[in-house]
């Protein structure tokens, strides 16, 4: 069971994050307690996923800072009672794919990763709650395979620090044909895909002078016209269909 009350602060809840954090909090606790009454032992996802209301446009805003910073808070109280959390990062206000929209996914997704969230949500919308495409889905897949790079951190070791290499190669060298080149940087860098540049500004014209989010539509249409899903495992098939016919029974 999931509970998620979504406080919205100067809306919902007081004008203040500390008093939208409680309201939030004791709203969660009120509905594990509820929950357990009427299923003891139910398993709980303790969903923080607090939000603001502008109080310029009264929209509740999916990209603020505070989003960010409440979703911090609300993992480290989940941590506390030891739920797992889910949490609302990785949204924002713009209505396309531009430089609003990567800063507020972005930083927000990365503040919550950090923070060690167990999961967020959700991925494909657009704005606040306004739409959602398979152009914004491809855009949120491509920040948290940058966020992942990051929580991954690096290793710090003798052979990783590789002194005897810098030794060999010398003042004046370069590592580009080094074997602990070749051995390291798959795993050491984020290769970025064909959805980001990295091109010179000269070769970066000549392909057309395409941004971001043209380069997301274009992943899209390939993905579309080529991908073939890969069907379930036999078991696990047959146990969604009798949970399926279960419901069905269920419903009448």
């Amino acid at each position: 069971m999931s509970i998620g009350p979504m406080a919205m602060t100067s809306g919902t809840a007081p004008a203040t994050l500390a008093a939208t954090l409680a309201q939030e909090n004791a709203e969660i606790l009120a509905g594990v307690v509820v929950t357990q009454l009427f299923a003891p032992g139910t398993p709980i996802t303790y969903g923080g996923i607090p939000h603001i209301m502008d109080p310029r446009t009264s929209i509740c805003s999916f990209g603020s800072p505070e989003q960010g910073l409440m979703a911090v808070a609300m993992v480290q109280m989940a941590k506390y009672y030891g739920f797992p959390v889910y949490v609302n990062v990785c949204l924002t206000d713009a209505k396309v794919p531009d430089a609003q929209a990567g800063a507020e996914k972005g930083t927000s997704l990365l503040l919550a990763a950090l923070a060690g969230a167990d999961t967020f949500g959700h991925c494909g919308i657009c704005g606040t709650d306004h739409a959602g495409s398979l152009v914004w889905l491809a855009l949120d897949n491509e920040i948290m395979e940058y966020v992942k790079r990051i929580t991954r951190g690096f290793e710090v070791d003798a052979g990783m620090v590789a002194a005897d290499v810098v030794n060999k190669v010398g003042p004046g060298g370069n590592f580009l044909a080094e074997e602990h080149t070749v051995r390291n940087f798959r795993k050491e860098f984020w290769l970025a895909g064909p959805a980001w540049t990295r091109q010179s500004w000269d070769g970066w014209v000549d392909s057309g002078k395409l941004s971001m989010a043209d380069r997301l539509r274009e992943q899209v249409k390939q993905t579309l016209s080529s991908h073939e899903p890969e069907p379930l495992e036999a078991g696990l098939a047959k146990e969604v269909d009798s949970i399926v016919r279960a419901a069905e029974r269920e419903l009448g």
